[in-house]
């Protein structure tokens, strides 16, 4: 939990991002334990901070990847979906809710070539979506890459409408 909240924190704040991890969330966690980590907290983040509803994203780290693809999938209410080092989950089901994908990979990580095909697939299907490789493995980037992340988040609030332009 704490790896990527402190990769992100800099950069989060200055654009005023609250970023949460949890430290409960691990491979192998039956779907309705994570379901209920997500929802307690957003429940908490909700009661403590004031959270626009249209800039909630996810993000998460190979089967972390996967989750919070998934939880924006299923439950809706997401922005977009920062995916690293992996993508979507084989729910067999179609997509029905929107979200913006940035996939971040290695190019030398192990499912790399499975995140050019996800890539691909999202631009068949209208997807906002872009894929940043960096030089790498299966791992977190590396911290400069970070500001790049939080600028498509921004560009992503504007495409939608849920921020508006400083006005000079």
């Amino acid at each position: 939990g704490m790896q990527p909240v402190t990769l992100f924190r800099e950069e989060a704040e200055k654009y005023g991002y609250i970023v949460a991890g949890s430290n409960n969330s691990k491979n192998g966690t039956p779907w309705a334990t994570t379901e209920s980590l997500y929802s307690s907290m957003l429940s908490d983040l909700n009661t403590r901070f004031s959270i626009d509803p249209a800039r909630i994203y996810t993000a998460g780290f190979s089967g972390g990847s996967r989750v919070a693809s998934t939880l924006a999938i299923q439950k809706g209410g997401i922005a977009a979906v920062l995916g690293f080092s992996a993508g979507f989950p084989n729910l067999n089901q179609e997509i029905t809710t929107r979200f913006d994908f940035l996939g971040v990979v290695g190019n030398a990580d192990f499912n790399y070539n499975e995140m050019k095909v996800l890539d691909e697939t999202l631009e068949k299907n209208g997807f906002n979506h872009h894929l940043l490789v960096f030089d790498g493995t299966h791992a977190w980037p590396p911290k400069e890459l970070v500001p790049d992340f939080f600028c498509w988040l921004e560009f992503s609030a504007y495409r939608h409408k849920a921020k508006q332009p400083d006005k000079v």
